[in-house]
């Protein structure tokens, strides 16, 4: 075996800083990063009076810009009327709905925003109001993303360079709605906290598992942590806006959309690494996910 063979052997390693500690006065580190960003149905769309969008929910945020008309929406039993600036952000699993008002036509540029970092995840889960009219200083602050979003959304350019772009502008999105909203955030008492740390640590099993292609096996975590099951999922909703189990649906499709990346991995395979016994139950379960086949996906995002 040559060495190079050897090498590549090895099992990966995490990431050290093998050398610069001898004489080293001072290490300023940054906490390591690991995020999974979607931009999943980011679209512009001007609509007629007579416009509506049924009941519906999704597993990822959205967020809302009002550019023209007035736009009704009903979330959380409340219902808002959006006119030219303002915006709503809608949780995960919310169900909402939409229609057009008024006498002249509406348009809004929308954003389905799906990231996996779990602070971002609960603090926004925990503003005290999804709505940010226009005058405000939270849609002040966002609007310029909005709409350098909405000008790379309707670019005839699909360079690697404008993608790199697009993923650049989510981000710059997402660091200034958290400063934006920061203050819109209610204080976290103890019992809060400790709910936290629950979800957390719930979270972070169920992603293992996934990892591993294991049982996620929910009432078992519940119970490995102390709480029952029932008490678990109320806790975890209360974090993070969702259930458990959509949760961890929302982690095996990520995973899955990463695997069905790699084309030296067989559909079979992939399905397999996911904890699936049957392809074909793999393939109907990734269709409910994304409205596609995971071949079609393989061949709309690697083939391209």
């Amino acid at each position: 075996m040559t060495t190079e063979t050897a090498l590549s052997a090895q099992p990966c390693q995490p990431y050290v800083h093998p050398y610069g500690h001898e004489h080293s006065l001072q290490l300023d580190l940054m906490q390591d990063l690991s995020v999974t960003l979607e931009a999943i149905g980011v679209h512009w769309r001007r609509v007629e009076t007579a416009w509506t969008y049924p009941r519906h929910s999704h597993a990822q945020f959205e967020l809302k810009m009002v550019t023209q008309g007035t736009l009704g929406m009903e979330l959380a039993g409340e219902t808002f009327r959006l006119q030219a600036g303002d915006m709503i952000l809608v949780p995960p699993y919310q169900i909402h709905r939409a229609w057009a008002e008024g006498d002249a036509p509406a348009a809004f540029f929308c954003v389905h925003i799906g990231i996996d970092e779990p602070f971002m995840l609960r603090t926004m889960c925990r503003l005290r109001r999804p709505f940010f009219p226009a005058a405000s200083e939270t849609a002040q602050a966002v609007r310029p993303q909005m709409e350098l979003l909405e000008r790379c959304a309707r670019a005839p350019d699909n360079s690697l360079a404008l993608r790199m772009r697009r993923v650049s502008a989510m981000f710059d999105l997402l660091a200034v709605l958290a400063d934006a909203t920061a203050t819109l955030i209610d204080e976290r008492s103890e019992a809060e906290l400790k709910a936290e740390r629950f979800a957390d640590q719930l979270a972070t099993a169920m992603e293992a598992r996934v990892a591993a292609g294991q049982e996620i096996g929910i009432g078992a975590l519940c119970q490995q942590f102390g709480v029952s099951t029932s008490h678990g999922n109320l806790l975890f909703r209360t974090v993070y806006g969702m259930a458990p189990r959509d949760y961890a649906s929302r982690v095996r499709e990520r995973r899955a959309r990463m695997l069905l990346l790699d084309e030296d991995l067989s559909i079979e395979r992939v399905a397999q690494q996911l904890g699936f016994d049957e392809p074909a139950h793999f393939s109907r379960q990734f269709k409910r996910w994304s409205g596609m086949s995971p071949r079609d996906f393989r061949t709309r995002h690697v083939r391209a």
